[in-house]
């Protein structure tokens, strides 16, 4: 992300050129949707981390045992207050299956995008061929089997998540044999989810960027209507009766056969007379992306400033982990 906040590129909603963004924005949003999976794993990390030890079968021990004693030999943060609950709780598991899903989800669709622009039509990223395979007839081909391998695991632990809610569903209290089933999902959604993390590091870290087709991209004119929708609003048109009138003057360059930086003042003029010569200046993809600077937006500053707070995140986040070995 570091290295690419000055590069542009398309931002889509319903898989439709919207608006430019800079592309180490649109990575920076996976940034977020995994910072929210570790602090889920934290807090499974939390939950699991209570002593049962001395919980008998479900009423507790006979003998005169000091659990806190126990838990404090072996680590544990605390020690749970309820023998009943001890040895059929299972909620654990659940929690941490959860968050295990959210990671297989987020990274399902990062693959996903790259798979798209990896695409001959989109064209936006190379592979490393470490990471692609040939056709067994198309000598041409380059397919992103391990982008599609990570994406369908995802089922397979989405589902082990959904075998735990179903085993624990109808149980009465305590201890029913169906819960021996609980060690399959838990164990093999980690392993399938900690290998993704660690090949899908690799490719991330080795991809590249076409540069030159991202810029083309933005070449379509009409990614500029919003910005034209708020030039107007600017020159004190509301909100409502701006979006309208944007909307007739891409209508109308559609019509005419030209692009909303080739239509001439005049022609604008025929349109609204609140477009002066300075409309020209907005059909820019930078201006365009610097001028959204609110917090959280995807101005070059705004980009720059949350980085830092990324990169303080990571290290406490770091020493957190490091104080938990």
């Amino acid at each position: 992300a570091k290295s690419n906040i000055k590069t542009l590129i398309p931002g889509y909603t319903h898989f439709q050129h919207a608006q430019p963004v800079s592309l180490a924005h649109h990575i920076l949003a996976y940034y977020e949707m995994f910072t929210r999976d570790f602090e889920k794993l934290m807090n499974a990390y939390k939950t699991a981390d209570v002593l049962t030890l001395g919980s008998g079968a479900l009423a507790g021990a006979d003998f005169d045992i000091d659990r806190q004693l126990e838990a404090d030999a072996l680590g544990f943060r605390s020690i749970s207050r309820n023998s009943m609950d001890s040895v059929s709780d299972r909620d654990f598991a659940l929690e941490f299956n959860f968050a295990l899903s959210m990671v297989a989800l987020h990274l399902s669709r990062f693959c996903e995008e790259l798979i798209i622009w990896n695409s001959f039509e989109f064209g936006f990223i190379k592979l490393k061929d470490e990471f692609t395979t040939g056709s067994s007839i198309m000598p041409q081909k380059k397919n992103p089997d391990v982008l599609e391998l990570i994406r369908g695991k995802t089922g397979g632990v989405i589902s082990n998540l959904l075998s735990l809610f179903i085993m624990m569903k109808s149980l009465p209290l305590t201890y029913n044999r169906d819960m021996q089933e609980d060690k399959k999902p838990v164990m093999e959604s980690a392993d399938t989810v900690s290998s993704s993390l660690l090949i899908f590091k690799e490719i991330i870290g080795t991809l590249k960027f076409n540069k030159e087709n991202l810029a083309s991209r933005l070449k379509d004119d009409s990614i500029y209507a919003t910005d034209v929708a708020t030039y107007l609003v600017k020159k004190g048109v509301p909100f409502r009766k701006s979006h309208e009138i944007a909307g007739k003057i891409v209508s109308y360059a559609e019509n005419a056969g030209k692009t909303l930086s080739t239509m001439s003042l005049k022609e604008y003029k025929k349109i609204t007379d609140f477009i002066e010569g300075d409309i020209f200046d907005i059909f820019n993809p930078e201006a365009s992306v610097n001028s959204k600077k609110t917090t959280g937006g995807t101005a070059f500053k705004e980009i720059k400033k949350v980085l830092k707070e990324y990169e303080k995140e990571i290290e406490n986040n770091k020493k957190l982990l490091s104080a938990l070995k």
